[in-house]
């Protein structure tokens, strides 16, 4: 597992499972942040997606959305 400003490649969501936890937005918003620190890092959207296979294609569709604004 890496250290520093990088996410550990942990899937998230076998930490916090989307729908699961009590506070659902707090978990998007990880999610996201997710996402956007890796791609900042240089990793495509579809190379992060296979770290999380929970997420369906409307989750990655919304996480898109987010990330465009």
């Amino acid at each position: 597992m890496e250290t520093g400003n990088k996410i550990p490649r942990l899937c998230l969501s076998a930490v916090i499972p989307i729908g699961a936890c009590k506070n659902e937005a707090l978990t998007w918003k990880i999610m996201v942040r997710a996402f956007r620190i890796r791609i900042k890092n240089g990793e495509s959207i579809e190379d992060i997606a296979e770290d999380y296979p929970a997420l369906t294609t409307d989750d990655l569709e919304a996480i898109k959305e987010e990330l465009e604004k």
